[in-house]
């Protein structure tokens, strides 16, 4: 409730005369507007073909829908190198690369490989057009989850190659509460470890205890930055050449499957 005094002494207050004023029929409409604001909004970028992804922008790391209107066009040039991370595929013949920078403790990276990844590596790189790199892009507000599991899945690599390396982290994704929070109750790193056979378990505590991979996760986030990625998921996704290099595109976010084709064909194409 709100009093207000009349200073004009005019009808229909008089001069000093004290008014109630309620409030709360004013708040309703105003929630009614609010809300439809924000429906508008949702609409918006649900149907816009604007993707959610987690960003940094300086010092300061925000998660905040990406709009990629006109993919393979509109997306930022860009070149890296797959450097000497896990890959699938054959670099020899393969036109196209892939490259993801991401964060285990993403969630939208998360939901890219839990829906997506699967349906692009069996109809681009399983076909021989492409390969998939995957390089560390640990965000701070994730941390030190995001980095033990980066390190944890490179001493994988280490051991036993790159199929383990991506059956590791496809483990790592399906079972995070993710967010920075890890691991659930019961689940741990040496979990993981354990389902791939041959694993020397003793080496892998080692080698996470060791955070071995340190300088390695910090060189792909630099390379990551160097290329234009601000966020997680990002993707370079462009032409393959003899020295590892790849001259293509930035794909934001954890997209549908079809931005992933349209942008792959135009490369492919090139």
């Amino acid at each position: 409730m709100a009093k207000v005094k009349s200073s004009s002494g005019g009808d229909p207050i008089s001069s000093g005369e004290t008014v109630t004023i309620d409030l709360q029929q004013f708040l309703t409409p105003l929630s009614i507007f609010v809300s439809g604001l924000m429906i508008s909004a949702s609409i918006f970028f649900s149907f816009s073909g604007a993707s959610i992804g987690t960003t940094r922008t300086g010092g300061t790391v925000t998660t905040t829908p990406t709009a990629v209107a006109d993919p393979g066009t509109g997306n930022t040039t860009a070149t890296v190198n797959i450097d000497d991370d896990p890959v699938l595929g054959n670099r020899d013949s393969a036109k196209v690369a892939i490259v993801e920078f991401s964060d285990f403790e993403c969630p939208f990276c998360q939901r890219f490989h839990n829906d997506t990844f699967d349906a692009l590596i069996e109809q681009y790189v399983d076909s021989g057009e492409a390969i998939f790199v995957y390089r560390d892009f640990p965000l701070s507000f994730h941390e030190p989850a995001a980095t033990k599991a980066a390190n944890a899945a490179q001493c994988v690599f280490e051991q036993k190659g790159s199929n383990a390396f991506f059956n590791f982290a496809q483990q790592y994704y399906e079972k995070t509460v993710s967010n920075g929070s890890g691991l659930p109750t019961g689940t741990t790193l040496e979990t993981l470890a354990r389902s791939i056979e041959g694993m020397d378990i003793g080496k892998f505590n080692n080698c996470v205890t060791s955070n071995t991979y340190a300088d390695e996760v910090a060189k792909d986030t630099a390379d990551g930055s160097a290329a234009g990625v601000t966020g997680t998921p990002g993707f370079v996704i462009g032409v393959l050449d003899g020295d590892g290099n790849v001259d293509g595109v930035i794909v934001p976010g954890a997209q549908p499957l079809a931005t992933f084709q349209q942008v792959i064909d135009e490369q492919l194409a090139r």
